[in-house]
């Protein structure tokens, strides 16, 4: 029996609709399993976004089975980028681990960060931290991390770094040993500071690398500062610059080291340099090994202060100056600085990057001042090779442990530690909301002897108590500052911590913020700034 031709036509029309229907349920269906496999966590796909997605989302099921059956990853094991998606999945825009002092152990803002606090009670590096703030931008949903060590002596302050982590723990520790570090630094210098630093942890594409995506960065890590109320201070550290200040500047007042022609006190490369002259002949002065006079020094670094090192100690008389430098452009400008080499000579090398022959290098002391960033410049690989008396440097974190430190004074060298050779860039920083003028008398106490808090004075002090104490410098430079951080600020005391604690009370990881009481700035956002 034929059927007629407008049968056919409907059963044909019915089977096309049947069609469409079951693959937009299957569709609906994969992607949204898909999605929450790939750790999306709505289950929604735009529309806009091309269907080569469809095909990724696709191949990629027949894995989801597996992965959702797996072992939930520790959060401290979790690349920073993960653990940023891994926020965003349970809804956290951010949170907090934070000390209560009262109670005796760590508070943290969200249930599902109890793994944190246990980290945190058990690690050598904690300290009993004030605080520790985490929050995601609002504009690229970069993890900005917030560490407080000690405000007892005044407001957190400190650099803000962008550094490779291979792990949350990875950035953990070196934010708590970091701030501090900036702590005891600023408690020896003599200022009325407290410790802190922050982490930004860029996001894995490839947008970051345009000036636009960056210049957003720091608008929300801007946004970030001023959530805080003033409780940390900002400046420029590792791998962030004037600009990128600058650009936080826009959305906070709670950063320093901004340009001179904004007001800023500049480059603090010239100061932190003569601080570390000022390290060098307190040890020579210590050890009764005379002056710098027709001494020799090997350089490890020629960036800013490494360049003005070379040029300082020639006029200090310094007989022989043997420089490395990864960058042959950096060696060049050393050339171009026409510096008088009467007293002696000076060699400058380009090395491979991880080279270790300047170590080797015969001389009175070794100036570590290159930008080495999360790696440690003395180490029981390179401790064993150095032939020098005195390390006196302006690099950040020498030392990876204690053991190192005990490895050199074992070989009789004696280390000065950054925390007193690098100091100037915290004094820098921290007298630019006061003020500038040329000379300046804040500054020039610093390289005075006869000042209590001096880089010379402080400096034989450390010395004294390591010898007296049979410690290592850095031990003692560590105990001195400590005891120092116990004092309380005069004209404001317990401001930080009062500020931490008024954060918590008006629910500030739940986004409620001082100024309008609104959600995170959603305002500001849309307006595109």
């Amino acid at each position: 029996m034929n059927a007629s031709p407008s049968f056919l036509v409907g059963i044909r029309k019915c089977s096309q609709c049947i069609r469409v229907a079951l693959l937009k349920v299957s569709r609906s269906i994969t992607l949204r399993e898909c999605n929450v496999a790939n750790g999306n966590g709505n289950g929604l796909l735009s529309s806009s976004r091309p269907t080569t997605v469809l095909a990724r989302n696709y191949s990629n099921l027949h894995h989801y089975e597996e992965r959702k059956s797996s072992p939930k990853k520790p959060i401290l094991d979790m690349d920073p980028n993960a653990f940023g998606g891994w926020m965003r999945k349970n809804k956290i825009r951010r949170c907090f681990a934070v000390y209560d002092r009262h109670a005796g152990h760590v508070k943290v803002s969200h249930p599902e960060l109890e793994e944190l606090k246990r980290m945190l009670e058990e690690s050598k590096h904690y300290h009993n931290h004030e605080a520790i703030f985490m929050s995601l931008g609002i504009r690229t949903d970069a993890l900005m991390c917030a560490f407080i060590w000690n405000t007892s002596r005044g407001i957190a302050q400190g650099g803000v770094s962008i550094l490779p982590h291979t792990s949350m723990k990875n950035v953990l520790e070196n934010g708590l040993h970091s701030s501090m570090m900036t702590g005891i630094t600023a408690a020896l210098a003599g200022l009325w500071v407290g410790g802190g630093s922050s982490i930004i942890i860029e996001p894995k594409v490839a947008r970051r690398h345009q000036l636009s995506y960056r210049e957003k960065m720091f608008f929300d890590f801007g946004d970030f500062l001023t959530s805080l109320n003033g409780c940390y201070i900002a400046s420029e550290d590792i791998g962030t610059t004037t600009m990128d200040i600058t650009h936080a500047r826009t959305r906070s007042r709670y950063v320093t080291g901004l340009s001179e022609d904004q007001g800023g006190c500049g480059n603090p490369s010239h100061a932190t340099t003569k601080g570390v002259i000022c390290a060098m002949e307190a040890t020579l002065d210590f050890l009764k090994m005379g002056t710098l006079e027709n001494k020799t020094v090997a350089i490890q670094g020629a960036g800013n202060v490494g360049q003005q090192l070379v040029c300082q100690l020639v006029e200090k008389g310094v007989s022989s100056i043997h420089v490395t430098d990864v960058h042959e452009n950096q060696l060049d400008s050393i050339r171009n600085l026409h510096v008088r080499e009467s007293h002696g000579s000076i060699v400058l090398e380009k090395v491979q990057e991880y080279d270790t022959g300047i170590f080797a290098q015969p001389c009175d002391v070794f100036a570590p001042c290159a930008s080495t960033g999360l790696t440690r410049v003395l180490t029981h690989r390179t401790i064993p090779l150095l032939r020098a008396r005195i390390v006196c440097g302006s690099a950040v974190n020498q030392l990876m442990d204690l053991s190192d430190s005990r490895l050199l004074a074992d070989m009789d060298i004696t280390h000065i530690s950054d925390v007193i050779t690098n100091r100037m860039a915290l004094v820098h920083y921290a007298s630019e909301p006061f003020g500038r003028q040329p000379n300046d008398p804040f500054m020039e106490r610093h390289f005075d002897p006869t000042w209590e808090y001096s880089i010379y004075n402080m400096t034989q002090q450390i010395l004294q108590k390591s010898q007296d104490d049979e410690i290592c410098p850095s031990e003692a430079a560590t105990a001195i500052g400590e005891q120092l951080c116990k004092q309380v600020d005069p004209a404001w005391p317990n401001r930080g911590s009062q500020i931490i604690y008024a954060l918590l009370r008006s629910g500030w990881h739940q986004q409620q913020d001082y100024w309008r009481r609104r959600s995170n700035m959603y305002w500001s956002h849309s307006m595109g700034v």
